[in-house]
This record gives C-alpha cells, sequence and structure tokens, in this order.
C-alpha cells in the first residue's frame, strides 16, 4: 500500500467519524458537511432520500420521532470492521460495520456501505446504504425507516481487487 492511498483511508475514516459524530451529538445539521449535495442515503431497501438536504431531513425527523433529542436518551455508533477500497483519485468504496450502544445497551447493529468521491481536499459520501442486521425489540430505533433487518444477500460488498 502506498502513502497516498493511506492518506485517502484515513479521510474517510475521519469523514465517517464525522457523520457519528453528529448523529450521536443529534448536529443533524453537521451532516451537511459529510455528503456530497447530490448525495443519497438508503435504509435497508425501506427507504430511500435523494438529495443532501432531504438526507439531513429524513434525518432529523427520524431522530425527533424516536426521541434522540429528549435529555433522557443517549446513543453511540460504534465502528468495527472497516473495509476501504480505494478505485482510483476520486472514488472509494467502504463497508463499516456498527453496533450502536442506547440509554438501553447493545441497541442494534448493522453494516454502512458507503461510496465516496473526492471533493476539494475532503472525502465526501455520494451514497450511503445503510443495512440494520439485528434490532433489540424495545428499540427507539424501530420507529426509522430501514428497521427491518436486512438479509446477508441484500448487501451489494463488490469490490475491485486493491
Amino acid at each position: 500500500m502506498k502513502l497516498d492511498e493511506m492518506l485517502v483511508r484515513e479521510a474517510i475514516r475521519y469523514t465517517i467519524s464525522r457523520y457519528n459524530s453528529a448523529i450521536d451529538r443529534s448536529a443533524y445539521p453537521e451532516l451537511a458537511q459529510v455528503f456530497t449535495p447530490d448525495g443519497t442515503m438508503a435504509f435497508g431497501g425501506q427507504a430511500r432520500f435523494e438529495g443532501r438536504d432531504k438526507v439531513i431531513a429524513a434525518l432529523t425527523a427520524g431522530a425527533e420521532k424516536r426521541g434522540a433529542f429528549d435529555a433522557k436518551n443517549f446513543q453511540r455508533h460504534l465502528l468495527g470492521n472497516s473495509i476501504i477500497n480505494v478505485v482510483d483519485d476520486s472514488s472509494a468504496r467502504s463497508v463499516h460495520y456498527i453496533v450502536v450502544i442506547t440509554e438501553l445497551g447493545v441497541d442494534h447493529s448493522g453494516v454502512y456501505v458507503d461510496d465516496f468521491v473526492k471533493s476539494g481536499e475532503r472525502w465526501l459520501i455520494r451514497h450511503r446504504q445503510a443495512n440494520l442486521e439485528w434490532v433489540r425489540p424495545d428499540s427507539r430505533f424501530y420507529s426509522f425507516p430501514g428497521a427491518v433487518p436486512a438479509s446477508k444477500q441484500s448487501l451489494d460488498l463488490k469490490f475491485a481487487a486493491s
């Protein structure tokens, strides 16, 4: 692996961390810094939002519905395995495994499959496929689109050789 590829991978991890931090702090306007203007987000085949503003609006509405702004509620996205494939100088694809902890304990887990593009000095999400693989029965996240666990066959994890 060359230094340039390592730097791209770290830039992508930074973007993913910015996403998780914004979500966990209910700072949804900050998501404008991680999605491209034409960015899309899909939830396990249940819902799809096109355009950064619509993605942010949908995530904000979901947060309001599940009580994310309520002081007694808590959440933290923890990243597990991370696979990042730098396709070329301006695009990459990644898979990130997540576990989410809430005030109830381990709440849900899944996989983010992301397509990234270089935008200036940053790497931004052009498309995110959020696949829920497990959710506890009493989770607040059942109120959000995509709260139906995705089958393993529904994940498109195709990668170019690297």
